[in-house]
């Protein structure tokens, strides 16, 4: 096991989603390959993807506001594994996923009941997909 640093700042930075990383975020979601890709993140993704956790909903929405409805679900599941299986991205109610989920019904969009089991299945995060409930 490894630990990280805390840098207690770290969600008051102002952040920018970068088009490259999440291009390699939704690749890197595609179904069949999302688990082996979130179980082997390199140190440095893993240092990338921590401010990134904590970022506001509103975040998430302009982050993809311009990006198709399969690519946000690539991005779901990729969130959802790399939280799972990295102890330094649990984000609990601030996850990307929830902020992701809502961008997508936002647009309008419904998480199929096949990806809301999916990510039961595979998370131990209880807030997933939609946030606390109050």
């Amino acid at each position: 096991m490894t630990l990280g640093t805390w840098d207690p700042n770290i969600a008051n930075k102002k952040l920018e989603a970068k088009e490259t990383d999440l291009a390699n975020y939704i690749e890197w979601g595609a179904e069949e390959i999302v688990e082996n890709q979130c179980k082997n993140l390199s140190p440095e993704t893993v240092s990338i993807l921590i401010p990134l956790m904590k970022q506001s909903r509103t975040f998430w929405q302009d982050a993809t506001e311009n990006l198709a409805v399969d690519d946000v679900i690539k991005l779901i599941r990729f969130f959802t594994l790399a939280e799972e299986h990295n102890s330094q991205l649990e984000a609990g109610n601030d996850s990307p996923v929830i902020g992701l989920s809502r961008a997508l019904k936002n647009r309008g969009e419904v998480l199929e009941k096949t990806l809301l089991l999916w990510i039961r299945q595979r998370s131990s995060n209880r807030y997933l997909p939609n946030g606390s409930v109050l």
